[in-house]
């Protein structure tokens, strides 16, 4: 029998800790590709305009850094302290006390410290991506910040 990753990931699940890897990329591959096409065609004009293969290569990378988050995978744990999201570039952690709202959608969820939405919330709460368990973390989540709401 072949063991998956998912397979080792599920073994590893308990009520105190949950964890997933998601990779929207690979969960939208139309998105995938047409970024892909955006990407290449603003790079072709970048070398048109600039006669430069270093600014159009520059661009590129620029802009595929800049959708880190789409192009790799995102791995999230939770535990009974907090939740923590593993970037490509980066890494956010939040305890359950201090998290005041959990807004999700089809796209993904957001936690925030504000209970009132407010222009930086792109920059201060933490973006979730879900992967084939999106009800399971969901649950799992609203559990956790009923618990430890203050």
């Amino acid at each position: 029998m072949k063991t998956t990753l998912a397979d080792i990931n599920t073994n590893q699940q308990s009520d105190d800790q949950f964890s997933w890897q998601a990779h929207p990329a690979r969960q939208k591959q139309t998105n995938m590709v047409i970024a892909i096409v955006v990407i290449s065609a603003i790079a072709i004009l970048v070398y048109l305009l600039s006669n430069t293969l270093l600014w159009s290569t520059f661009s590129a990378l620029v802009l595929i850094i800049a959708l880190q988050r789409f192009f790799f995978p995102s791995r999230f744990k939770i535990d009974s302290k907090g939740i923590t999201a593993q970037y490509f570039i980066g890494k956010k952690y939040f305890d359950w006390q201090y998290i005041r709202r959990f807004n999700y959608d089809v796209n993904g969820g957001y936690l925030s410290t504000r209970k009132i939405p407010t222009r930086l919330d792109a920059y201060r709460g933490m973006h979730l991506y879900f992967n084939e368990d999106r009800t399971e973390i969901i649950k799992r989540i609203e559990e956790k910040i009923k618990v430890n709401r203050p």
